[in-house]
């Protein structure tokens, strides 16, 4: 039987993140070295790629879903990972607070609109109706 996208996106975040577990548990440091400082040393690039992907991702979900589940979902994770980040707010909490004494670019002003464009598309949807 062949896998729907969605299975397929499902698939390929679970095998990583079980990768990711796997790996981290034998030897964190190979995680940060081989995954995280080549990915977050080039910030424009994978803002782009993120942003490339996350629009794909978004396409094939509204096939199936529409975007109050898909907002649901979002909760979810986002509660979840709030989870993982609590863990580490005493380490976390000085890179947040010199973040937030930064003034925004242009760059976050455009992940902002994102954020205002989707949520006023759900509030559209669940206040006014399809």
């Amino acid at each position: 039987m062949p896998l729907t996208p969605i299975e397929w996106i499902a698939g390929i975040l679970a095998f990583v993140g079980l990768v990711k577990l796997v790996v981290i548990d034998i030897n964190r440091k190979v995680w940060l070295s081989k995954v995280v400082k080549p990915v977050y040393s080039f910030p424009v690039i994978t803002g782009f790629v993120s942003l490339f992907l996350s629009g794909i991702v978004l396409w094939f979900l509204l096939q199936e879903l529409n975007i109050v589940q898909i907002f649901g979902a979002m909760a979810f994770m986002a509660l979840l990972v709030t989870v993982g980040v609590s863990l580490n707010a005493k380490e976390l909490m000085p890179v947040v607070e010199k973040i937030y004494k930064k003034k925004f670019t242009s760059w976050v002003w455009f992940y902002c609109v994102i954020w205002l464009v989707l949520s006023a598309w759900v509030l559209w949807k669940v206040f006014v109706g399809s």
